[in-house]
């Protein structure tokens, strides 16, 4: 109550009575249950939507936090004058100075005051009107989240909008009904005391992991815990997070970025519709648990795919999954094929397996992709044959990467099916989103027809090709189509190759194309085009192969290319060591970061943490003190000079 207009000193004194009044020193009745009371009946008059969108008036809302603050008013206000401010603010600060509120509790409610408030005065922006009530369209939410953002909220308030909303709901109705009915507070406060950084020891078990993990997860607890606007979970629920987050907790804590693994937990957990049923089962059986936090922990991407399709999960708990090619809907072959990867991936975790294990089963995954969108689209009885290029051809897949293949026919034009099967193929790959197919590799490029002749490539191969095309073409196999059209180009092909002569002219070919793709290196994180990068590599297996009589094409995958260098003496055993360490480093770099969706090379701000998560990744595998950056640099140095000491010789 304060004074607005009209004679002040009338104003004053009718407050001044209205004070004593309520804090009259003689009163002994017990506020509490008057209060309380008088809450329940303006609750049982709200209507459904009132009950669960009212941001003023719902459990948990403004409301409960104003009759906390005013109960302890009523009760000590008649002996302490200073907690009577008209202020909730003001008075939840007194309270707490007074000792007769905890400092924890005050933060607690002054943080869901502060966020309750922004909602409402944005709520009534965003609709020109009086009104307290909370959207639930995702849409409708995001927005608010947006306007909510622009405020002075601290930035994980904004971030997780949903989950913070949903938290401070069920955290101010624990604290009404602790205060108000005599209830035991749950996890709530140890949660919330681990944000604020107030729990110096609590003893409470979860608090103490939140510790040791860091406080970057604490949403990912808050959502499993509370839930997400505007569907709250239930005490039960909390209690089951009370019980069993310590036990995923401490997997969380082994894995290279704990945050990043609970965030992806989080979103498989909720994605079941059951969370204190899974945070039972995850919890109880280890299988389930490490199952589940290999999969959060090496590919954000995976677990996004097993939370859209959580009917999955029993699959891959026992173990199957479809074997063949898939027939029938570009649906159908896109989710049979995400079943495939996430099955295959999440048993060749990152670091225990390399490129020589997770390379093959992939790339057989993804030669089952473009065969199933070939037949698709009516590719099979044509003259049409696939030929897998690149690392598709060797066995050197990568997550995430496109799929390099060349499209040929037999026929004297390539017929308007052959051609818009090929279209096709490309238009549902970018719609799955699997990997893209990619031709680019095919003669003169982006600017030629996508579907070549044999009578074209004859004639390319002899007057055209480019030196580049040389080293690429060693990697080119048959994946599918028409087996006599493929019969017949690579005859083309390996008469082509046979005829080349590596001499010093052409070697120095080899190295001034190897310059021009060291231009479009991109810095200290750059694992393929700079110099001692893939491309060195890959062009001294190629470069060897065309020394050797007999078969000019490469099916043998890296790792084992090298080792059959050194076997012919062309490398010696430290050299083809090192090549090996350095393929693998760069593989797994590459692999780990289109699994999670990073981007290389990072940004500047997000460098120490790519810093930080690819040195705990990758640490188990090669036992590396100093940083991933300078590793690479070490690597790509002794690449290089393998590089040059292998092309002197040959010139």
């Amino acid at each position: 109550m304060r004074f607005s207009a009209g004679n002040g000193a009338a104003a004053s004194e009718f407050i001044e009575n209205c004070k004593n009044v309520v804090f009259d020193p003689l009163g002994k009745d017990d506020p509490l249950p008057h209060i309380l009371a008088m809450r329940q009946k303006a609750l049982s008059l709200l209507d459904p939507a009132g009950r669960e969108r009212n941001i003023k008036e719902m459990p948990g809302g403004i409301r409960d936090i104003e009759f906390i603050v005013q109960s302890f008013q009523l009760s000590f206000g008649r002996r302490i004058k200073e907690i009577r401010s008209g202020n909730t603010l003001e008075a939840l600060e007194a309270l707490s100075r007074f000792g007769l509120m905890t400092k924890k509790e005050a933060v607690v409610l002054e943080r869901c005051y502060r966020l309750y408030r922004i909602i409402e005065h944005r709520l009534q922006l965003l609709n020109n009107a009086r009104t307290h009530m909370i959207p639930v369209e995702d849409r409708d939410l995001d927005i608010l989240a947006k306007r909510v953002a622009l405020s002075k909220l601290p930035s994980d308030v904004s971030e997780n909008f949903k989950t913070e909303l949903s938290s401070c709901l069920q955290t101010v109705s624990e604290l009404f009904d602790t205060h108000f009915k005599g209830s035991e507070p749950d996890l709530t406060y140890f949660v919330f005391s681990a944000d604020r950084g107030l729990a110096k020891s609590t003893g409470n078990l979860l608090n103490e992991h939140i510790k040791k993990v860091g406080p970057s997860v604490i949403p990912f607890i808050k959502s499993i815990a509370f839930g997400d606007f505007p569907k709250l979970e239930s005490r039960s629920t909390r209690e089951s997070a009370k019980r069993n987050l310590p036990v995923i907790l401490d997997a969380a804590a082994r894995t290279p970025d704990a945050a990043t693994t609970m965030k992806n937990l989080t979103r498989i957990i909720k994605a079941t519709g059951a969370t204190k049923t899974m945070l039972d089962i995850i919890a109880s059986d280890d299988d389930m648990l490490r199952l589940l936090t290999t999969i959060a922990s090496n590919s954000t991407i995976l677990s996004s795919w097993l939370a859209g399709n959580i009917g999955w999960l029993d699959s891959l708990t026992e173990g199957l999954y479809e074997e063949n090619d898939i027939e029938g809907s570009e649906k159908r072959i896109g989710d049979a094929c995400k079943q495939k990867l996430l099955f295959t991936l999440c048993r060749l975790p990152i670091p225990d397996f390399g490129p020589g294990e997770i390379g093959p089963p992939l790339c057989e995954i993804l030669k089952s992709f473009v065969t199933s969108l070939f037949r698709m689209h009516g590719g099979e009885g044509s003259k049409l044959a696939i030929l897998s290029m690149g690392s598709l051809a060797v066995g050197d897949c990568k997550f995430g990467r496109d799929v390099d293949i060349i499209a040929v026919t037999s026929n004297e034009i390539p017929t308007q099916a052959e051609i818009e099967t090929i279209r096709n193929m490309i238009a549902s790959s970018e719609r799955i989103g699997i990997a893209r197919i990619d031709l680019r590799l095919r003669p003169e490029g982006e600017a030629s027809p996508i579907v070549k002749t044999l009578g074209r490539f004859r004639d390319y191969f002899a007057n055209r090709a480019a030196t580049w095309e040389i080293l690429a073409y060693t990697k080119c196999n048959y994946l599918c189509g028409n087996i006599e059209t493929a019969k017949r180009f690579e005859e083309l092909l390996e008469g082509w190759l046979e005829g080349i002569s590596v001499d010093s002219v052409l070697a120095e070919k080899f190295l001034e194309e190897r310059k021009k793709l060291e231009t479009l290196s991109k810095g200290d994180w750059e694992t393929k085009f700079a110099r001692g990068g893939t491309y060195d590599i890959d062009y001294i297996i190629a470069s060897s192969m065309l020394l050797e009589t007999g078969l000019k094409r490469r099916s043998a995958n890296t790792l084992q290319a090298i080792d059959r260098l050194e076997a012919s003496g062309l490398l010696s055993k430290e050299e083809a060591e090192r090549l090996k360490e350095a393929f693998s480093t760069y593989y797994l770099i590459n692999h780990a970061a289109n699994l999670h969706g990073f981007a290389l090379p990072p940004s500047k701000s997000k460098e120490p943490f790519y810093l930080e998560y690819f040195g705990r990744l990758l640490s188990p595998r090669f036992a590396v003190g100093r940083s991933v950056k300078d590793r690479l640099g070490s690597l790509r140095k002794d690449v290089r000079t393998i590089f040059s000491k292998f092309f002197e010789a040959l010139e």
